[in-house]
């Protein structure tokens, strides 16, 4: 049994990369200030709330612009 067989029987669920509804949270912080995608306060403050890294969460999330 591998340790995502152990996480699958524990109910756990690893995913990678940033949920909808982490990237809805994120972008509702950018909603009213657009230029503050460059901040690292709010990043910091985004990273506590999704419980990441602010940086790895900024990576993720413009990773994702990219993509699209």
């Amino acid at each position: 049994m591998d340790i995502g067989d152990k996480l699958d029987k524990a109910g756990m669920k690893v995913t990678f990369g940033l949920q909808p509804d982490q990237i809805e949270l994120i972008e509702s912080k950018f909603k009213n200030y657009p230029n503050f995608k460059y901040n690292s306060t709010i990043w910091r403050d985004i990273g506590k709330e999704i419980g990441w890294c602010p940086l790895t969460a900024a990576l993720w999330y413009f990773r994702g612009l990219e993509e699209n």
